[in-house]
């Protein structure tokens, strides 16, 4: 039910004031579009007197905007024409009618003459009076031109087919994809031509010298023909549809227009030309059959299935819309979608909107709708313009109950986090024992072999010692190294800043990479799941950037923001294709540190370019204490 709108012209002054009139964006944006639309656009007050006019409705008049400001738009309408739009404006602005369109002409600048067609609205105040008239203007001088000439051209041609000869008439029946038929009052055929033939399946002969109009007919219709006759006798002519049964036994569904000609003939005939019409009635009823199909699905939907106009409010919703919001329909239709979701939304749903406007296709986004009772329901939308003509005109949408993936996604979260706990747990447990366990064990057989070396009396055994004490402090070094990779000790005692600090300075040495640290949470400690979330995806950026990057340099920058925290890890690199490298199954490294940070309610972009360089961003939300 949701949807996107940037402004609300129905209620808006063309000088920004109103009723419910928009934030200054929207204003900008509705001048933006009363400036560039490609069709003449002016206000008036309700006397006629012009106030505002685009470049496009100068165009049309031949006045620049100045001038128009200074002239009532009776002055711009043709002496003929003032009378009717006059009679239409009184009904308008007496609430009669909510808009009217009327083809009328102008009077240019320069004295010519111009065919408009205007479409006129009203602007009404806080109390419901008519405060302004909304004008657009369409240039059709054109389009009447065309079509006076093509009255021209029919009267000529219907000039020339009267002087046609009969064997050139008969051509043209005979050609024709319609029946065309003749028959007298009492329904005998007395001449088809060849569609007539074709589609009725008898032989020419046989229509006209021993069928009658009534033997055509479909066995329960045949009774209408008397009615038929009395129609054509008194009125000289009539349409309508019949039903004919072909000679193998089809039912034919005919459009007729049939016209009595009693002059320069013996005795009164009736000629007549029928469409075959049987497939566009199939076509008519199986689009029928798919609406009602439709209809039933956009009802029984378990997704609120919507429509709105342009100006944001609801036009059509489905009973999904009733039972989810808690409003009954009447109470939806005609109100906009801001009415129904909550606040924080309403700017990023229209810019959404703006999106749409700007590329074709669908777009998808998270809101909260607020139910008739407060309650907040998040709801995924899915929604696209509907043009007409090449004018967007309404959006089309669905709106999808999230509650339970929500729920899911939350459960998920938690054990994932639950998990990654663990893990750090386990990990802290483990390095417990290679420092304190195994570290220890080495560091007494050191001494021990320290005392072997003493104690030794010749140099045999010497270089033997001196070359276990090596292994000895190699050993170590490692077991250290290990311990403190898997939970550094400054992570917990000194926090984040502090242990990347040392692991930065620990891979340059290791790898010879320039790699430096730029912090603004130096003495800050934060949430525990965040910072060792924070650590986890910096170590993995890191050992990315050593193995695959073939970087001269990397950068880690730590930065507070006004709601949370920002990570980015950045090297000059060879950089690669992230899409391609996440679909394959081995991209472990980038899926952990996407799992990482979502279980500390964070996310991680990846953005790289090829011989530019990778930059990882993880921004996490820090809850205010």
């Amino acid at each position: 039910m949701p949807g996107s709108l940037a402004s609300d012209t129905n209620n808006q002054t063309p000088n920004g004031g109103g009723a419910n009139s928009e934030v200054d964006t929207d204003g900008d944006l509705f001048r933006a579009c009363f400036a560039h639309a490609p069709i003449g656009f002016a206000v008036t007050d309700v006397e006629g007197r012009i106030l505002e006019a685009n470049s496009a409705f100068c165009a049309i008049t031949g006045y620049t905007e100045a001038e128009l400001r200074s002239m009532n738009f009776a002055q711009l309408e043709h002496p003929e024409d003032l009378a009717r739009t006059t009679q239409e404006l009184r009904a308008l602005l007496a609430g009669d009618i909510s808009d009217f369109v009327i083809e009328d002409r102008f009077i240019r600048k320069n004295g010519q003459t111009v065919c408009v067609q205007n479409s006129v609205s009203t602007i009404r105040d806080q109390s419901g009076r008519p405060a302004h008239l909304i004008r657009l203007t369409q240039d059709i001088t054109e389009r009447v031109q065309l079509f006076q000439a093509n009255q021209a051209m029919n009267r000529v041609r219907a000039e020339e087919s009267l002087r046609e000869s009969e064997e050139r008439y008969r051509d043209l029946v005979e050609n024709s994809h319609e029946l065309i038929c003749t028959h007298d009052l009492n329904g005998r055929i007395l001449s088809v031509n060849r569609a007539a033939v074709e589609i009725l399946g008898y032989a020419e002969a046989d229509l006209t010298q021993r069928m009658n109009i009534r033997d055509l007919l479909m066995p329960d219709v045949r009774y209408q023909f008397e009615e038929y006759m009395d129609r054509i006798v008194k009125a000289g002519a009539t349409t309508g549809i019949i039903l004919v049964q072909t000679a193998s036994g089809d039912r034919r569904v005919l459009e007729y227009y049939n016209s009595l000609r009693t002059e320069g003939v013996d005795a009164p005939i009736v000629r007549g030309i029928a469409r075959d019409i049987t497939a566009r009635r199939q076509t008519e009823r199986a689009l029928r059959e798919s609406e009602e199909r439709y209809r039933g699905l956009f009802e029984n939907s378990k997704d609120i299935i919507y429509v709105h106009n342009m100006s944001g409010r609801y036009t059509s919703v489905n009973r999904a819309g009733e039972t989810v919001s808690g409003y009954t329909r009447e109470e939806i239709i005609g109100r906009p979608f801001w009415d129904f979701i909550a606040p924080e939304y309403v700017k990023s749903a229209r810019e959404y909107l703006c999106k749409k406007l700007e590329e074709v296709g669908e777009t998808s986004y998270e809101v909260e709708l607020v139910t008739k009772d407060g309650q907040r329901i998040p709801v995924e939308v899915t929604s696209r313009i509907i043009y007409k003509e090449g004018l967007p005109i309404a959006v089309q949408g669905t709106a999808r109950d999230i509650r339970e993936r929500k729920q899911a996604q939350e459960a998920l979260q938690t054990y994932s986090r639950r998990l990654m706990q663990a893990q750090e747990t386990e990990r802290q447990c483990i390095a417990r024992e290679l420092h304190d366990g195994i570290g220890q064990v080495l560091t007494a057989i050191r001494i021990n072999l320290h005392t072997i070396q003493d104690m030794c009396q010749t140099n045999t055994c010497r270089p033997r010692v001196e070359e276990s004490i090596a292994i000895i402090d190699e050993a170590i070094a490692q077991v250290r190294e290990l311990s403190l990779n898997l939970r550094p000790a400054l992570l917990d005692d000194l926090g984040l800043a502090a242990a990347l600090r040392w692991y930065v300075h620990q891979f340059a040495q290791r790898t010879g990479l320039k790699t430096e640290l730029i912090s603004e949470i130096d003495s800050a400690r934060l949430a525990w799941e965040v910072e060792t979330a924070c650590f986890r995806i910096a170590q993995e950026a890191l050992t990315n950037v050593a193995r695959h990057a073939r970087a001269t340099r990397a950068v880690v920058q730590l930065k507070r923001l006004p709601a949370g925290l920002r990570v980015t890890i950045s090297d000059d690199g060879v950089g690669f294709d992230v899409k391609h490298v996440k679909r394959q199954v081995s991209a472990l490294g980038l899926r952990g540190m996407t799992e990482r940070a979502c279980a500390a309610k964070g996310a991680v972009t990846i953005y790289s370019k090829r011989d530019v360089g990778t930059q990882v961003v993880a921004l996490f939300r820090l809850d205010k204490e």
